[in-house]
């Protein structure tokens, strides 16, 4: 099965400069939170939940009063030094956050906490944190020099994100089905809400990182923090007649030179399957390109989607991929708890 390499389509162009930087590292919108105006706060943790999605602490401070604190995804959070013993409760701790900007709700979005034993860690980032007599800055994000790929093998992660994570694609050539939709939809409604993890397109630039393993008759790319598996078959097999359409469809795979191309088809309908905000159908057709540069550490990545029950044409977004050295993956499923805690808080 030969795969055709270029389709006449509708280009998003959707700069990564219209994320915000807390909207590429979460699976919801932290736009209520209050970025501007950072505070600290000092306090006892009554509760430490190293979930995925994200890791909560509730914290009491000094007069009662009960907090919940939003913390990074799983995988995020190891990178910065974090693990499922950093907090217990009764633990002392000082932390910095930035507060819902409806002052009725007590939730906040997590930057650093000091702990009882002086060790001082970023929740997104070790970078920008405050000068605090004493502290150890805790380090373990890899700084060694990653393997490059000679096969399209190793760690991936979306370095630049041009998938409109919250907001849908109004810019796309929506049928009249797919417009009504996409002006009428709910942030909330998203299925990662309730554990549905994400299928082709969506999980392609989804910010968790990818492992990719090369095979002699496929690909097998396991997806962190989703726990999805998807396998692109380069021995040119077809679609199986028993095949049970699903979420992440049926990829077949052709390699020319250092470029891999991907046709998936086989898809099942699914909510937000083409989008935010935009379901998709069975009839969606899914062509990925991925580019591995000369040095084997970065992949210009795109895709072209065609949903002719949603999309009046195909579109293309595009973005890239760069190889990361020791990443450890969060073995965690979903827990509902955690993936919902922030619709608690409208």
């Amino acid at each position: 099965m030969r795969i055709a390499a270029t389709l006449p389509v509708f280009l998003c162009v959707c700069s990564a400069q219209f994320l915000s930087p807390s909207s590429v590292l979460s699976h919801h919108s932290r736009a209520n939170f209050n970025r501007d105006d950072p505070v600290e706060m000092t306090g006892t943790v009554t509760n430490y939940k190293w979930l995925n999605p994200h890791l909560y602490v509730d914290l009491e401070l000094a007069d009662g009063e009960i907090w919940v604190l939003e913390g990074h995804n799983l995988p995020g959070a190891m990178r910065v030094g974090w693990t499922e013993n950093t907090l217990t409760a009764g633990d002392q701790v000082r932390v910095g956050v930035t507060v819902d900007r409806n002052p009725d709700r007590k939730f906040a979005l997590m930057a650093w906490v000091l702990t009882p034993d002086k060790k001082l860690l970023g929740v997104f980032s070790n970078r920008n944190l405050p000068d605090i007599e004493g502290a150890e800055i805790v380090q373990v994000e890899p700084t060694g020099s990653a393997t490059p790929s000679k096969d399209f093998s190793g760690t991936w992660r979306a370095s630049v994100n041009n998938f409109p994570l919250f907001e849908p694609p109004l810019q796309w050539p929506l049928t009249e089905l797919g417009r009504q939709q996409a002006s009428s939809h709910d942030r909330d409604d998203d299925p990662l809400n309730r554990c549905i993890m994400r299928g082709t397109p969506r999980t392609i630039f989804a910010v968790s990182s990818s492992k990719w393993e090369r095979f002699d008759s496929h690909i097998r790319i396991t997806k962190d923090l989703d726990n999805t598996v998807r396998t692109v078959w380069l021995d040119g097999r077809d679609r199986p007649d028993d095949w049970q359409p699903d979420r992440l469809g049926f990829s077949v795979g052709e390699i020319q030179g250092d470029t891999l191309i991907v046709e998936t088809r086989g898809f099942s309908p699914d909510k937000w399957g083409n989008a935010a905000g935009l379901d998709s159908s069975d009839k969606k057709i899914v062509t990925e390109r991925y580019e591995l540069s000369r040095d084997g550490l970065k992949m210009d990545v795109s895709y072209t989607i065609s949903d002719p029950v949603y999309l009046t044409g195909s579109a293309t977004v595009g973005g890239n991929y760069r190889i990361v050295p020791a990443h450890v993956f969060a073995d965690a499923d979903c827990n509902i708890e955690s993936s919902t805690m922030h619709l608690f808080f409208k």
